[in-house]
């Protein structure tokens, strides 16, 4: 996107195989230098359990660098991304794809764009019996770390509401994404301006300061 400026990628399961996947392109975003900002992208997203490698990788920042003898230096950790983030969201994004955004407004790594999530956010697991037959049972609750939020009803809110009407899928307009396109370019212009320090102009008619040397005393 934008001549190579900007990634998206898209998850559409919480699995190690899409953990896989997400990590592959951020190490590779990072050894090319070229992808200023990242899209992120939960949306049509079942739900899972990778939450907190996604955060910890979003999170890290690199420390120091090593360089094996006739190789180039290599940044640790290897997995990062300290970049501005965008993270898409919607009315289909379930589970660990609730409990994913949620931390990552907790944490303010950036920003969420989107509709609400729906709130089935309870774990679950699967039984079989002997016929073969399976079955799913609530188990585990996700809750904030202040315990006044149960995710399971709750529906994370975007920070920015966009919706996305039939009309638009329809039309294969996806005005979310061209939303989060929007916010994340201004975001890395933003972070590219170089910071000047203010410089204190002298005011008209200011005089600069005299110092007077101490005469010394007279002898008695």
């Amino acid at each position: 996107m934008s001549k190579g400026a900007l990634g998206y990628i898209h998850l559409d399961m919480m699995n190690p195989q899409n953990l896989q996947k997400f990590q592959q392109t951020v190490r590779s975003w990072n050894r090319s230098r070229k992808n200023k900002g990242m899209v992120l992208d939960v949306r049509y997203n079942g739900g899972g359990n990778i939450h907190i490698p996604l955060l910890q990788i979003l999170s890290a920042k690199p420390l120091m660098q090593f360089q094996p003898r006739g190789g180039p230096k290599v940044q640790q950790p290897e997995l990062y991304w300290d970049k501005p983030v965008i993270v898409l969201i919607n009315e289909r994004s379930f589970s660990d794809a609730e409990v994913f955004p949620f931390i990552f407004q907790q944490m303010k790594l950036g920003k969420v764009i989107g509709v609400p999530t729906p709130g089935g956010v309870i774990g679950t697991n699967d039984i079989k019996l002997s016929d073969g037959t399976t079955f799913r049972i609530p188990r585990t609750g996700y809750y904030s770390m202040d315990g006044k939020i149960n995710l399971e009803r709750y529906g994370v809110k975007p920070d920015i509401l966009v919706e996305h009407t039939a009309k638009d899928r329809l039309e294969g307009n996806d005005r979310q994404l061209k939303k989060a396109l929007e916010v994340i370019q201004a975001e890395v212009k933003a972070r590219a301006k170089p910071t000047k320090k203010p410089t204190a102009k002298p005011t008209k008619g200011s005089k600069k300061p005299t110092t007077t040397k101490p005469t010394p005393d007279a002898p008695k």
